[in-house]
């Protein structure tokens, strides 16, 4: 299994990414799985006494912590079918994924006017990036032809984005804390909100993030408002 810093750079002080993700870690590593944790087919058992959505055993066992329950209480970004934490998913082309992705600031290429989005449909993600590196590149070609551009121009953007982007889709997957949704319906309802012109700071007064059901080939789509309530796991990188 991949260490969690050899993965992605999201709970270094100096990144200021604050969430338990390393205590949890270091709590799960402790918990025993018994044979009664497995129904007679070696699955692992969710509280109900099913099988869980997860038989990654770290995965299991992180979820069981009190570290984990301390930091997750109150999030309704659950399985609805036994209350789980749901697994969701974000996916970027940049080179390195650090800190300053998932903080509001001009830098932050993977930060949208309202927060970071995820999805519960992790192909989906993956789909919409080898898309759009697809459609940046088929750009960059279109305008090297194009008499009226300037060609060094173009070839400058073209390193610039070749310095930042690469791609390899890079995916990584997150429990996420939302106890205050703005609940909405398809993606339609979302663009009404941005047309309307709420931004992030109007929503932060009454939200904590938006959860957007049958939102296209998205599935359900998370939105989350502030960096902390992100907790990234370790060895879920494609």
């Amino acid at each position: 299994m991949k260490k969690l810093d050899n993965i992605v750079n999201l709970t270094k002080e100096k990144d200021k990414i604050i969430n338990p993700v390393q205590e949890i870690i270091q709590e799960a590593e402790l918990i025993t799985i018994e044979r009664s944790d497995r129904n007679k087919d070696g699955l692992l058992l969710a509280a109900d006494g099913k099988p869980s959505h997860y038989q990654n055993e770290l995965y299991w066992k992180m979820i069981k912590t009190e570290s984990f329950a301390k930091w997750f209480q109150g999030s309704v970004v659950i399985h609805k079918d036994n209350k789980e934490p749901l697994l969701i998913f974000h996916s970027t082309l940049k080179r390195e994924i650090i800190g300053e992705n998932l903080r509001p600031n001009e830098k932050a290429d993977d930060w949208n006017p309202y927060g970071v989005y995820f999805s519960s449909n992790k192909k989906a993600t993956i789909d919409f990036y080898n898309t759009q590196y697809k459609d940046d590149i088929d750009r960059f070609k279109r305008l090297s032809k194009e008499d009226s551009i300037d060609k060094d121009g173009v070839l400058s953007d073209k390193e610039e984005y070749m310095a930042e982007n690469e791609g390899q889709v890079k995916t990584f997957g997150a429990f996420a804390k939302i106890e205050k949704p703005l609940k909405l319906e398809g993606h339609d309802e979302l663009m009404e909100i941005s047309w309307a012109g709420f931004n992030r700071q109007d929503l932060l007064k009454e939200y904590d993030g938006i959860i957007v059901n049958n939102d296209t080939d998205f599935s359900d789509q998370y939105i989350i408002f502030k960096e902390e309530n992100i907790l990234i796991l370790p060895s879920v990188l494609d």
